[in-house]
């Protein structure tokens, strides 16, 4: 429908204001006006127009930050403008385009918590409870495969629970349906609770470290010093536990060098590794051809993951290529354009894990065989000779590829990776940039997207459900009896937000480009 209203809106939203577009008079004009242009950004063809998808995303990211500063428009128009531009200026080509800005991400992404803040005390003060609200404009993150990951059962949060002792007990040890309780404590029912999802949930906990690590690590200062009377042994002792969901990490909210982090298998937070599983699940479901790969595998947990997806599904003819030069991040040969230095080069700590502990971890879940290709050494030297790279004859039976991961931090290792692998990658892959917040990292993608004229839109991967993904006001309903301050409604609901801004790309192959 977005779609529809955006080709026949086409003509007016090319010439229109950017204010013109929140601002019809007409609320239910207003919000379509926005999700058309929003379709118009995402949409892999713009119902045949030529004008260029960064002309689009220009005239979008004025018409959300003028939606976010208009202050007569509802929180709950406001959230979603916000994170909207908040993602345009993360993935905007700033050298070439000029209007992306990550510190501006950062400023939008803010006025988001600020806003999700606000909202949490209108709901805690029951106002305009049964009133009649006009559907709000999409946020990026209601719709498309981020959508589908947001509203992913064992990462659903659920209804917002208050933060005083009292109310928590009771929400922890009430009745309810088993369903709710499942819901409420993590337990996947991804596309229903069949015995692959519920083992590719547990796969999950298990390479994040979930199962086994000291829940309460993170949280127990926090909760204890913040919310009067409750300390980490009420509530079943779940009071400061860390949840399961999109921002749980392995390592915490601290350091990767932390104790927490010693037996974690994969950095990847739990919206990263089921962004894996909703991207593989895509390509099988779609027919798309070809192998898996991660480039840079730290101790290996989520190309192990990728294997336990492909396992679930059935899949006996597809690879999972694990490419790292298992010796760390190497010394800089480049930098990025207008870098003196590689950010990376400072680092004390190299994420050095040897071979032999990789192919241990595999063996560890049963799920070392013939499916699973390491590529030893710096991705300049390993990938060529398997992969190819562009001016180069194309080596005998060089792999398609369905799924490229990269997650090697440093401007050359990207590159690199990225100027041997996405030559192969099929129509209908991704492409996945870790640590997209990285100069180096960022600067290396938009520089291969700008010489070979990718525009395929570029999606941030959520992280949590106020920076992210979006809290429905229904959830909120149950804040109405709840006398608790919103810090402490933000500390019990920790799922809410996390201490990392989203910093995990990708966008998916629309179409061939000339190498």
């Amino acid at each position: 429908e977005s779609r529809a209203a955006a080709c026949e809106a086409l003509s007016w939203l090319g010439t229109a204001e950017p204010t013109d577009l929140v601002r019809t008079g007409e609320p239910e004009a207003d919000s379509l006006l926005l999700d058309a242009l929003l379709s118009l950004v995402v949409a892999g063809d713009r119902c045949g127009d030529p004008t260029p998808r960064h002309v689009w995303a220009t005239r979008a990211l004025e018409a959300y930050r003028s939606a976010t500063e208009d202050l007569a428009l509802d929180l709950t128009w406001r959230i979603p403008a916000a994170k909207n531009a908040a993602w345009l200026e993360a993935t905007a080509d700033g050298a070439s385009e000029r209007w992306g800005n990550f510190d501006r991400a950062y400023a939008l992404s803010q006025t988001a918590q600020n806003l999700h803040a606000k909202l949490l005390e209108r709901a805690l003060a029951a106002e305009g409870a049964g009133a009649p609200r006009v559907v709000p404009p999409l946020s990026v993150y209601d719709v498309g495969l981020v959508g589908s990951l947001c509203a992913y059962p064992s990462l659903r949060p659920g209804p917002v629970r208050c933060g005083d002792r009292h109310s928590r007990l009771e929400s922890t040890s009430g009745s309810g349906s088993a369903v709710a309780a499942a819901q409420e404590a993590g337990l996947g029912m991804s596309g229903g609770s069949t015995p692959a999802n519920l083992y590719l949930d547990l796969m999950k906990r298990a390479v994040a470290n979930y199962l086994y690590s000291d829940l309460t690590g993170d949280f127990r200062s926090i909760v204890t010093e913040n919310i009067p009377g409750v300390t980490c042994e009420d509530a079943r002792g779940m009071a400061c536990q860390a949840p399961w969901g999109p921002s749980y990490r392995g390592y915490g909210l601290s350091s990767v060098t932390d104790q927490s982090a010693a037996d974690c298998h994969t950095t990847l937070s739990g919206a990263s590794l089921t962004h894996v599983q909703l991207l593989v699940d895509g390509v099988l479901a779609r027919g798309v051809p070809g192998d898996l790969i991660e480039c840079g595998v730290f101790r290996g947990g989520t190309t192990i993951f990728m294997r336990a997806a492909l396992a679930a599904r059935g899949v006996t003819d597809r690879r999972v290529y694990v490419a790292d030069s298992f010796a760390g991040i190497p010394p800089s040969r480049r930098t990025p354009e207008g870098q003196d230095q590689e950010e990376c080069d400072d680092w004390e700590e190299r994420y050095a894990v040897s071979q032999e502990t990789v192919e241990s971890n595999f063996q560890r879940y049963g799920l070392l065989d013939d499916q699973v290709h390491f590529l030893p050494g710096f991705f300049n030297i390993s990938l060529p000779p398997v992969f190819g790279t562009a001016g180069a004859p194309l080596p005998p039976s060089a792999p398609t590829l369905a799924l490229v991961r990269i997650d090697a931090d440093a401007y050359d290792g990207v590159r690199d990776a990225l100027e041997s692998l996405y030559p192969r990658l099929a129509v209908g892959g991704s492409v996945i940039i870790d640590d997209f917040h990285l100069t180096g990292a960022v600067s290396a993608t938009h520089e291969y997207r700008r010489r070979h004229g990718i525009d395929d839109p570029i999606f941030i991967v959520p992280s949590d459900y106020v920076y992210t993904c979006s809290v429905p006001e229904s959830d909120l309903e149950s804040l109405q009896h709840c006398h608790a301050p919103r810090t402490s409604i933000y500390i019990v609901n920790k799922f809410l937000i996390t201490g990392l801004l989203p910093h995990v790309a990708y966008w998916t192959k629309t179409r061939e480009v000339a190498f």
